[in-house]
């Protein structure tokens, strides 16, 4: 996955500031709005089918062990 990195001063320190909506820089408290993906449906009472992020991949059927990270 692509890190984003804050325009101006490099950082990908980034959290989404919930009284604006916008995403913020850790590091110098830049906002801004996040890309919007092309072709994804909003209205998820609209949505068919299988929706694949970029992230996802296929299980490996012989994996015997996986790890759950949790914080």
């Amino acid at each position: 996955m692509d890190k984003i990195n804050v325009l101006g001063c490099g950082s990908t320190d980034i959290s989404v500031n919930a009284k604006t909506g916008k995403l913020r820089c850790n590091f110098c408290r830049h906002e801004f709005e996040p890309e919007k993906i092309q072709g994804m449906e909003t209205d998820i009472t609209k949505l068919e089918g299988e929706i694949m992020g970029s992230g996802t991949q296929d299980i490996v059927e012989d994996a015997r062990e996986y790890y759950d990270f949790q914080m």
